[in-house]
């Protein structure tokens, strides 16, 4: 017997409604980071620790990647957010402690070491004390110990944690105190590694004062592991994208029109994995929206695993893919490339772009290259653009029409071949 959807039943909601159904737990198996995030934005992400138990580690990594990093706007640095950061350590003490802590350990010991050291403070407590008797100046002594009253202190062996405050501090230190019991090992190696992040932190500051007291604490660089992970899904950072851009507009034509490769594109080639998981995680989204009478959601993201091919070329690549389906597959992938560095790199009268908006830009780019490389072809038959989208890839003629369009007017390059 099938469940009534949920438009049809005020006292389930979806989180109910999925439990319920192990066709829809198994679909909720195969939902990727993108899809996650949308679904745990409609259900409001305060209650979704049900979800959280059922979620693998692949999926809370992919989670955190999406949900824990601010777009800062168009070509600046992703930031992590601090708010919803402490929010994930409240939704995860809601398991209770000891699942929280499987949890935890689950994930990856970069982002565990990057998420509490935003937290916690640790500090080896004999070291501590005897750095604090040897300060001979009164006068920091007593700033020091005014600082370490305003924290919440906690002593797990010979370690003292010491807390800032504010939301979420309590449950991390509740999955900390669970942790020293259910893995002392791990725990030991976390808390020993905490440790020396905070004494870093204490020496770039100025010393234990000034660490306890700057609510601007030094990140630690997690972001090259989220990035390579985010990197097989076609993703691209805003600074490779910057750099892809700049390179366009300050290289010369002739080096452009070579087909020669550039470090960005090269990387972002290298680096890509595609995975039919993205499409089957937005048919498992869809259907479990469906069963339950939401409707269908498409991949709200901006970044692009696959781009669609449209505005004027539209015609052009139908044709490609009938006569070349190998290249128009190439096509299409670098399509996909330029879509991602625009809504990554760049933005629109101080908006971003989204999908359909730079892949239109990207293909007006690439249109202002091919009608540059046509005109300066010596047969004086100027060649079909189906031919150019076969010789040249879009990269180059994307290159060309941002160089023409955004560097200072240079004499016309000498007639090609």
């Amino acid at each position: 017997m099938s469940l009534i959807p949920l438009s049809h039943s005020p006292s389930l909601d979806i989180i109910t409604f999925i439990l319920h159904d192990q066709e829809l737990v198994e679909r909720f198996g195969g939902l990727k980071g993108p899809e996650l995030k949308q679904l745990l934005d409609h259900t409001g992400f305060e209650e979704s620790a049900p979800l959280m138990a059922l979620m693998t580690r692949e999926q809370l990594m992919e989670l955190a990647h999406e949900d824990l990093w601010n777009d800062a706007g168009a070509g600046l640095p992703e930031e992590l957010d601090l708010n919803r950061l402490h929010l994930w350590f409240e939704v995860l003490s809601e398991l209770g402690p000891a699942d929280a802590a499987r949890r935890l350990v689950s994930m990856d010991d970069e982002f565990v070491i990057l998420a509490l050291s935003k937290i916690v403070h640790v500090f080896d407590l004999e070291s501590l004390t005897v750095g604090m008797e040897y300060d001979h100046d009164p006068d920091s002594r007593a700033l020091i110990e005014k600082a370490m009253e305003s924290c919440f202190a906690l002593e797990l062996d010979r370690w003292l944690l010491l807390f800032g405050g504010g939301y979420g501090w309590e449950s991390a230190m509740e999955i900390l105190v669970h942790l020293a019991s259910f893995d002392p090992y791990y725990c030991e190696e976390l808390l020993e590694r905490l440790a020396w992040v905070s004494q870093e932190q204490r020496e770039e500051s100025g010393g234990l004062h000034e660490l306890l007291t700057n609510a601007e604490m030094l990140e630690q660089d997690v972001g090259q592991t989220r990035e390579e992970a985010r990197a097989e899904a076609g993703y691209i950072s805003p600074s490779q994208a910057r750099s892809f851009l700049k390179y366009c507009e300050v290289t010369p034509l002739e080096v452009l029109l070579s087909e020669e490769d550039d470090p960005v594109s090269r990387s972002y080639f290298r680096d890509l994995r595609p995975s039919p998981r993205g499409e089957q995680s937005i048919a498992h989204l869809n259907a479990i929206f469906q069963r339950a009478g939401l409707g269908r959601h498409g991949r709200a993201q901006r970044a692009l695993p696959m781009a669609d091919e449209s505005g004027s070329l539209r015609g052009v690549f139908q044709e490609l893919r009938e006569q070349n389906p190998e290249i128009h597959t190439v096509r299409v992938a670098e399509l996909s490339f330029l879509a991602n560095t625009l809504m990554a790199g760049e933005s629109r009268e101080g908006l971003p772009y989204w999908q359909q908006e730079a892949v239109g830009e990207a293909l007006r780019l690439v249109s202002a290259g091919m009608t540059h490389v046509s005109e300066h072809i010596r047969n004086s038959e100027r060649p079909r653009e189906l031919a150019l989208l076969t010789e040249y890839s879009l990269l180059s003629l994307f290159k060309v029409g941002r160089h023409l369009e955004q560097a200072p007017a240079t004499p016309p390059p000498p007639d090609l071949p």
